[in-house]
């Protein structure tokens, strides 16, 4: 018996509101509730995931930067994209034998030490190579480039 009537008071205070805004124009003429049409269409046309269709792991020039077991040329020493991993790199301990070669790369303020084959600390990036100016990634199976920069 309680609930019902909390349940009346409810009903009884939500008519009153509604009552004291059937009155209400608003100042620009549309109605506040629904966007309007262009509205929608900007939110549609936003591609807030991505373009669907659209291959990640493609470059500029059609070439495709999906790992393969072909190994690493040229292309994708030179024109693989940046990764989207949050972080940069501050520096970089290059030897002619690759497995001694480290980079260290600052992420949320605390630098660390990688070499090949490491996997960056709280992600699946896996350092792939390390160079004299970059370092070339496996980002979710597909190459990225972390670059050195001034």
């Amino acid at each position: 018996m309680f609930i019902f009537s909390q349940l009346w008071k409810i009903y009884r205070i939500d008519q009153a509101d509604v009552s004291s805004q059937r009155n209400f124009v608003p100042e620009r003429g549309r109605y506040v509730g629904f966007p309007a049409k262009d509205d929608i269409e900007k939110i549609n046309n936003a591609d807030f995931f991505g373009r669907y269709g659209e291959s990640r792991g493609e470059g500029n020039n059609g070439v495709s930067y999906k790992i393969s077991s072909q190994g690493i040329s040229d292309d994708v020493i030179n024109n693989a994209p940046e990764t989207r991993l949050a972080g940069k790199v501050t520096g970089l301990l290059f030897s002619d034998n690759p497995k001694h070669s480290l980079a260290i790369i600052e992420r949320s303020g605390k630098q660390a030490s990688y070499g090949m084959g490491d996997r960056i600390a709280n992600s699946n990036v896996v350092v792939l190579r390390i160079l004299q100016d970059k370092i070339l990634l496996d980002e979710n199976g597909y190459y990225a480039l972390m670059i050195l920069k001034d």
